[in-house]
């Protein structure tokens, strides 16, 4: 109860503006035929990215709602864009699935089946800590994953959530595994 109290302000704010993000993301983004503010300017990052380097890799990295934008744009909004490899970091991807709220979620597939990865998405890899409650792994959701990993930020708070990408550690783990792919 203490510790709920002292970082009451904190997770309120935290909270309110995660699923305010999420609201606006997901009441504005349109479909396919007439994509929202939010999926045409991301869509015109990723076209602009694969055309500044058309002979390297496309790779896509998205933290927390940043890989739920993610996974629906390659779903549903332009599943032509073939991705190298996608990193999802912190991320909802599976919760937001099993909620079936992806314009390609199909409804129809149930526990213990596992939703399609789109086809244009060639590899994946997932990291979660499992203390960060806006994190969450995929294997159980997905049905192609190459790499689904715990990584302990060792933050036990709501700042979990930010604290990969300030540690010299997540990123040579990252690259460790990137390695490791086939």
């Amino acid at each position: 109860t203490k510790l709920l109290a002292a970082t009451r302000d904190s997770l309120n704010e935290t909270l309110g503006r995660f699923f305010g993000d999420v609201f606006i993301y997901f009441n504005g983004r349109g479909d396919a035929a007439n994509p929202g503010a939010i999926p045409r300017v991301v869509l015109q990052a990723f076209d602009q990215a694969r055309a500044a380097a058309p002979n390297q890799p496309f790779v896509i990295l998205g933290h927390s709602l940043g890989g739920v934008i993610t996974m629906d744009l390659l779903s549903h909004f332009r599943p032509d864009i073939d991705v190298d490899l996608f990193i999802s970091v912190g991320s909802q991807v599976a919760h937001f699935e099993e909620l079936k709220l992806y314009r390609a979620s199909d409804n129809a597939v149930k526990p213990p089946q596992k939703a399609k990865t789109p086809a244009n998405i060639k590899r994946w890899i997932n990291v979660f800590d499992p203390v960060d409650i806006f994190s969450y792994s995929v294997d159980r959701v997905f049905d192609r994953v190459d790499v689904d990993a715990p990584y302990d930020t060792e933050t036990y708070t709501i700042k979990a959530h930010s604290a990969y990408f300030q540690q010299d550690r997540f990123y040579q783990r990252l690259r460790a595994r990137i390695e490791a792919l086939p």
